[in-house]
């Protein structure tokens, strides 16, 4: 039989190390170096046309009865891409080969005005930096949504397609702070009590 104090160590050894894997299974898979682009962070009208910032580069996005088209380096106002494509599967790495070079004037996927679905789009930076976005197309009339994106600010590193950052360290930091708090109060309690 355990007694006491055995009982009491048990017990706030199991409580810290839940909460540690709480604040794990909580927090995902927390990637150093993620910039997230933002959720819906741009929108397209229907019959316009909208230069979209990808946090460290852009493209024109276009949006009306003659399709729903994606151009590239159209002018010298936005840029700072290299290249990029349609991502059918879920990373983006250097070994990639992203069909549009963005150095070519007029680098463009198209797209009937009827689109619809969402598509996932892979991207190289000038800077050698991978990353990727999600856009719903809206269907005909319909306004064009660039839903998520995020970047790598490591030169080099892959990115999975869908990763965003995560607060993982404040987030494991607040639960470690709890299970500690929850663990002083019991002893408080238990000294009150003897």
């Amino acid at each position: 039989m355990m007694n006491k104090e055995s009982k009491n160590h048990w017990l706030d050894t199991a409580s810290r190390y839940g909460a540690a894997l709480a604040g794990l299974s909580l927090c995902g898979h927390a990637t150093a170096g993620v910039v997230s682009l933002g959720s819906n962070f741009a929108s397209v009208n229907y019959a316009g046309s909208e230069i979209v910032s990808l946090g460290i580069g852009s493209v024109l996005q276009f949006n009306d009865n003659l399709g729903k088209s994606i151009f590239a380096r159209y002018s010298t106002t936005y840029g700072g891409l290299q290249s990029w494509g349609i991502k059918s599967l879920w990373m983006v790495s250097q070994s990639d080969i992203l069909v549009h070079d963005f150095s070519v004037k007029g680098s463009a996927e198209y797209f009937d005005a009827s689109k619809t679905g969402t598509q996932f789009f892979g991207f190289l930076t000038n800077d050698n930096q991978l990353g990727w976005f999600n856009v719903d197309f809206g269907g005909q009339g319909g306004d064009v949504v660039y839903l998520a994106g995020a970047y790598n600010d490591t030169p080099g590193e892959n990115i999975h397609v869908g990763t965003v950052p995560l607060p993982a360290s404040a987030g494991l930091m607040a639960l470690g702070l709890l299970a500690s708090g929850a663990s002083g109060v019991r002893r408080l309690r238990e000294q009150k009590t003897i």
